[in-house]
């Protein structure tokens, strides 16, 4: 039995949005497996990595792509890899805290989720747009019955409400890990928005862990090593040219980002000790949790017995 092709003309440049989308899982997918293969402590994680990507077709041109990944962005394995260490302390962090759920938007192709269904208490909800859970249902390792995997677009706000209103109102976490570096301006506020809804669905009992791209430069400029008369270059540009093209958010300082959060709506921010202050993407935990309103001073009064005057 043929298996399943993840992403259809994957050399075209004409891509659908459903195939960039793929595209990225995948390329995501190799550069984590990169990032951990020679970290002992990861194994079981570099499996898992591996044999979700060895369930689909990739041809040899992707092949080669992948081969000189290392290349031509020889920093990002090694931030993915931080980026990822970051995540992982502060949801353990979270875990201990009392978290019981762990949802998991834009999972992509990553095991993530599988991994904490596996090694801890949490009931885990990996979520991602239509096309990518189909994937995985047919390709995704054994999971237990404290694992979930389902359809959720995180930009569709009736889609966001009707997710959230089924989950338990217990004390949560929220992953949302890669995805706002490709919104836009109008895009980021939709999520934003969005997280507000599963927050307020929740009574205000979950902390939000993402991502976002902080760099003087961005990504393309700022990751690659550029050598166009490589013969690895074409296979390597076609397979990764979205990824480092499609950047529509970049935030120039930290100071900016925690700024930004906050006009957004956010609380309680807090970049984790665990990200690199010189890695480009900075890990933060936050919520919306409302805070004590301040009771106004009462003004002073005097009370006058009454006068009679005769």
């Amino acid at each position: 039995m043929k298996r399943d092709t993840f992403v259809d003309d994957l050399h075209d440049d004409r891509r659908t949005e459903k195939q960039s989308v793929q595209l990225t899982s995948l390329v995501t997918n190799r550069l984590f497996y990169y990032s951990m293969q020679d970290k002992p402590e990861y194994q079981e994680e570099v499996k898992l990595l591996d044999y979700i990507f060895n369930q689909l077709d990739v041809d040899d041109e992707t092949k080669k792509g992948f081969e000189a990944m290392k290349k031509f962005i020889p920093r990002v394995p090694g931030e993915l890899f931080n980026r990822h260490y970051a995540i992982m302390k502060e949801i353990e962090n979270l875990e201990e805290e009392g978290a019981k759920t762990l949802v998991i938007g834009a999972c992509g192709l990553t095991p993530l989720g599988i991994v904490f269904s596996q090694k801890g208490n949490m009931e885990v909800y990996d979520t991602d747009l239509d096309d990518v859970v189909e994937c995985r249902k047919k390709i995704n390792p054994e999971t237990g019955a404290n694992y979930h995997l389902q359809n959720l677009d995180l930009l569709d706000t009736e889609k966001v409400k009707e997710f959230a209103s089924k989950l338990p109102k217990v004390k949560s976490t929220m992953l949302v890990e890669g995805l706002t570096l490709y919104l836009d301006d109008e895009m980021r506020r939709k999520f934003h928005e969005n997280l507000k809804v599963i927050s307020r669905t929740l009574d205000d009992n979950v902390s939000f862990v993402f991502d976002y791209y902080v760099s003087k430069l961005t990504s393309g400029e700022r990751d690659l090593v550029k050598d166009e008369s490589d013969p690895d270059w074409k296979s390597f540009i076609g397979l990764v040219n979205n990824v480092h093209y499609g950047q529509k958010c970049r935030m120039e300082t930290r100071e900016d980002l925690v700024a930004y959060l906050k006009s957004e709506g956010f609380k309680n921010i807090k970049i984790s000790d665990y990200s690199n202050e010189d890695n480009a993407h900075t890990i933060l935990v936050c919520d919306f949790k409302p805070g004590v309103k301040e009771s106004k001073p009462k003004k002073p009064y005097i009370v006058l017995d009454s006068i009679m005057f005769l």
